[in-house]
């Protein structure tokens, strides 16, 4: 795995006042960080140095936004792509396996705030609560799914569109709705179309 540093990327891929954003970004979707084939588009923002770790051939699309510390990263495995637009939140550390497909506008949180200790008093008031996020290997997310703090997604699993998923995944279970509910297992071949 290579360490990505967030001031490294932010600096050579934000708006050049020079007019060399195009050129820096077309030489950087074919480079090699440390031996891993990284392919990166503009505007993406990584804050934490040396918090995100990256295995071979990932792909991030623009726009994304990722927030960790060295002391709880966000690791991406191999041969996974991450779409237009996502968050991961990673402060209490997100861990992403290997042929993931994560679609656009994703909210992966593993921070939040503890706002049932003292139910009257302000939310910024109360303790801040980190739990770790374990998404497996070959997990297909959809778009603007949401999953939300200590949440472990199991190997295979496949997230619909929209879905806001607050409890474990077991491998192979395609979930949709809000909560997250599963509908079948992913191995199971029946002719959902005639449902």
């Amino acid at each position: 795995m290579a360490r990505v540093s967030g001031s490294i990327v932010g600096t050579l891929l934000g708006v050049s006042r020079f007019g060399i954003e195009r050129r820096i970004r077309g030489f950087f979707s074919s480079c090699y960080f440390g031996g891993t084939k990284l392919k990166i588009d503009r505007h993406l923002q990584i804050e934490g140095h040396n918090a995100l770790q990256l295995g071979d051939k990932v792909t991030l699309f623009g726009g994304s936004h990722f927030v960790a510390h060295k002391s709880n990263p966000i690791t991406v495995g191999s041969g996974t792509h991450i779409g237009r637009n996502s968050v991961f939140s990673g402060l209490g550390g997100i861990k992403i396996g290997a042929n993931c497909a994560i679609s656009s506008d994703v909210n992966v949180y593993s921070i939040t705030q503890d706002i049932v200790s003292d139910p009257k008093g302000l939310i910024n008031d109360n303790g801040v609560i980190k739990q770790q996020v374990i998404i497996g290997d070959d997990v297909w997310i959809g778009a603007g799914a949401v999953i939300l703090p200590g949440v472990t997604v199991g190997d295979h699993a496949v997230i619909g569109a929209g879905s806001v998923v607050n409890k474990d995944i077991d491998p192979w279970m395609i979930v949709v709705g809000v909560p997250a509910k599963p509908i079948r297992d992913r191995r199971d071949k029946q002719d959902v179309s005639k449902q």
